[in-house]
């Protein structure tokens, strides 16, 4: 098992739970949050490298969520998760600081290079 450590954010649980079978088979540990206030939690007290963050959540949006962690941690890298093309777009033309956006629904081999590309490749 590798150290790097992924932190899943969906209010969606069948969607988290199939992201954490799959990021099993990548050797990296993970863990759920379901809401963005536990996210903050978990990232505030743990030590995770890789953020897979779903931009609709039931308490705060996934854009908020960014702007808190970056206010502590500069170093985690974010993906977020959206279901809407269209949020891609609109993302893309602000400063968020995040690394990806992924749409859904995501594919084990996209997870695979995303696993690969921002923890693998860390320095």
């Amino acid at each position: 098992m590798s150290n790097k450590k992924i932190l899943i954010v969906s209010e969606d649980k069948t969607s988290v739970d199939l992201l954490l079978k799959m990021i099993k088979t990548c050797n990296h540990e993970a863990e759920p949050a379901y809401k963005g206030m536990e996210a903050l939690e978990k990232i505030q007290k743990g030590n995770f490298n890789l953020l897979l963050l779903d931009i609709k959540l039931p308490d705060i949006s996934g854009t908020d969520v960014v702007k808190n962690i970056r206010n502590f941690n500069k170093k985690i890298k974010i993906v977020l998760i959206s279901g809407y093309p269209e949020f891609q777009n609109a993302v893309d033309t602000l400063d968020y600081e995040i690394n990806e956006i992924l749409l859904k629904p995501i594919s084990q081999n996209e997870l695979i290079r995303v696993c690969n590309q921002y923890l693998l490749d860390e320095s």
